[in-house]
């Protein structure tokens, strides 16, 4: 019996810490497309080829 509530824990537990696990990766790499778009348009105003979209369509990915 006491095997039985163990190993259902240790499921919920493993269960809760890959989500958990799982959305701070996914954090993760949703920071740096952010922090590379945002100081581009402010930087880069005015691009060489005079169009201010240019910059953002690079880092867009």
């Amino acid at each position: 019996m006491t095997k039985n509530i163990f190993l259902r824990s240790l499921l919920g537990v493993s269960i809760v810490l890959f989500f958990f696990v799982y959305f701070a990766v996914e954090a993760l790499a949703a920071t740096p497309a952010i922090t590379s778009i945002s100081p581009n348009p402010v930087r880069q105003s005015t691009p060489a080829n005079g169009s201010p979209s240019t910059a953002l369509v690079l880092f867009r990915d």
